[in-house]
C-alpha cells in the first residue's frame, strides 16, 4: 500500500525522501536536546515523543538507507525496485 501511494517519478520522489531525511534530522537533534530547532516538525511535543520512542542508532540507520536510496535513484535505477528495497530494509 505504501509503495502504491508514493510517486513513481524520480523528480517527485527525491524531494519526499529529502523531507524524510529532514524529519530524521529533527529526531536526531531532539535526542541530544529537547530545545533543538526543528525544520520538519511543527508539533514539538509529538516530535519529542517520536524521538524517544526510537533509538538513535535506528534513526541514523534509516537516514543512511534513505540517502542510499536517493543516490540509487539519481543513478537512474528502477524506481519501483529501489523503493521495494528501501521498504524491505526498513521492515526487516
Amino acid at each position: 500500500e505504501l509503495l502504491v501511494s508514493l510517486p513513481h517519478k524520480q523528480d517527485e520522489l527525491i524531494p519526499i525522501l529529502t523531507y524524510a531525511q529532514t524529519a530524521l534530522r529533527d529526531l536526531c537533534l531532539l535526542k541530544q536536546s529537547e530545545d533543538a530547532e526543528l525544520c520538519f516538525y511543527s508539533d514539538r511535543e509529538a516530535a519529542v515523543e517520536k524521538a524517544y520512542s526510537i533509538g538513535l542508532t535506528s534513526i541514523m540507520a534509516l537516514y543512511d538507507k534513505v540517502e542510499k536510496t536517493k543516490d540509487t535513484l539519481l543513478r537512474n535505477a528502477n524506481i519501483k525496485l529501489t523503493l521495494v528495497n528501501l521498504i524491505a530494509s526498513i521492515v526487516s
